[in-house]
């Protein structure tokens, strides 16, 4: 039973891997993948029980399908979070770090070597695009670094310098000249990525002036102890949008306004 469970899951995670490369994805990416897919799909169980009422499987062929579907299912969180392991191993050893990072440099454009004083803008998502188009707009150096081709694709074409690789990755921050760079902007929903970008930074270039966004506050409070310059918060930004709105619907002056909001956001900088 274990050993038919080990031989579903290694070939699925196989087969998935190569299937996501093809694509142009990411190690990343295609380890998280790989390792997502490698439970067989609740379906068996109603494929395999017409089977048995069918008289096609045996009672004991249905019970081997049932057992190793259920154990391919337990090791599913615990394949995520291996994969993630290994990833973060590959990224940090010196020795093998560039198998973390294959395939990125074809995706790398018109990168030059005097760019600094630049931003580096990790994610090209609603919020780093808006970023983006913005320092455009202001005639500002930037850099993107993203983990979708096809988002990749796009910037290519408009000519905007973009990296194609993890922004937890030492070998992809330096490409992006982070130790020349003034800000770096911490745009993608990976705390991981975030925590890992933010060390190497802080390492090669003291005075970057480094914003993230957080989801939870135990994570901001970890990119804080790390060196983050301005945490964001969503779901905390939003609640003081809501204030505002509410307020001035009811001809609260804004000076007012500010007021209240001040003393939550002195709570929230500790």
């Amino acid at each position: 039973m274990i050993l038919v469970a080990s031989i579903i899951v290694i070939s699925k995670f196989v087969i998935c891997s190569l299937i996501t490369r093809s694509f142009g994805y990411s190690l990343k990416t295609l380890l998280l993948v790989g390792a997502g897919l490698t439970q067989v799909g609740e379906f068996s169980f109603v494929i395999g029980q017409a089977g048995l009422e069918t008289g096609v499987i045996s009672g004991n062929l249905y019970s081997l399908i049932l057992s190793s579907a259920i154990l391919t299912i337990l090791f599913t969180p615990i394949a995520f979070k291996l994969a993630e392991l290994t990833y973060n191993w590959l990224s940090t050893s010196k020795r093998l770090a560039p198998l973390a990072q294959f395939g990125s440099d074809k995706a790398l454009i018109d990168v030059k070597e005097t760019l600094s004083n630049h931003v580096v803008i990790c994610g090209h998502g609603r919020t780093g695009s808006n970023l983006a188009n913005i320092l455009q707009q202001y005639d500002l150096p930037y850099i993107v670094i993203e983990m979708n081709p096809q988002i990749i694709s796009e910037l290519r074409a408009q000519g905007v310098p973009c990296i194609y690789g993890d922004a937890g990755s030492a070998r992809i921050l330096s490409m992006a000249h982070i130790d020349k760079a003034r800000v770096l902007a911490l745009t993608c929903p990976d705390p991981m990525a975030e925590m890992t970008a933010t060390t190497y930074a802080r390492e090669v270039n003291p005075d970057i002036d480094i914003i993230a966004r957080s989801p939870e506050e135990a994570v901001a409070e970890r990119l804080r102890g790390l060196g983050v310059s301005e945490i964001v918060e969503p779901a905390f930004e939003a609640s003081l949008e809501f204030v505002r709105h509410t307020l001035s619907y009811y001809k609260v002056n804004t000076l007012e306004i500010e007021g209240i909001a001040c003393p939550f956001l002195k709570k929230r900088e500790g």
